[in-house]
């Protein structure tokens, strides 16, 4: 979209008005959808040279309570970012650029990233602490 628009713009001379707001928009979509797949895979960035100097019991309970504190981090974003969206659904709450845009479509994807990473760091937890 964005090669699609600096044609328009410098080619054609023919800007466009919608390009900015629906990659802005699109950039929540993929970020918040992707990330709990990403997890899920361990496909993530991770500095683990200070984790790989451990014991693999001391690893084990690191990981463990690293992926507890990240559920309940993803909890309250879930919890609020629901709270916002809901609000922003219940009054009929715009956003108003080049593209009027009901506000809960581009936060409807913060609440719902949000709680499948909660499950995946709860899941990450529970498989870290049964690990024998």
């Amino acid at each position: 979209m964005v090669v699609y628009e600096v044609v328009m713009r410098y080619a054609l001379v023919r800007p466009t008005t919608w390009v900015v707001n629906f990659t802005e928009y699109s950039l929540i979509y993929l970020v918040f959808l992707s990330v709990p797949l990403v997890l899920a895979k361990d496909k993530h960035v991770k500095l683990d040279f200070l984790l790989n100097s451990l014991s693999p019991e001391v690893q084990r309970i690191a990981n463990t309570v690293t992926s507890l504190v990240a559920a309940v981090s993803c909890a309250v974003l879930f919890w609020y970012g629901l709270r916002i969206t809901l609000r922003a659904l219940e009054i009929h709450e715009v956003l108003i650029t080049a593209i009027i845009t009901p506000k809960w479509i581009v936060l409807m994807p913060i609440p719902l990233g949000s709680f499948f990473l909660v499950i995946q760091f709860l899941r990450r937890a529970w498989s870290y602490a049964t690990k024998p």
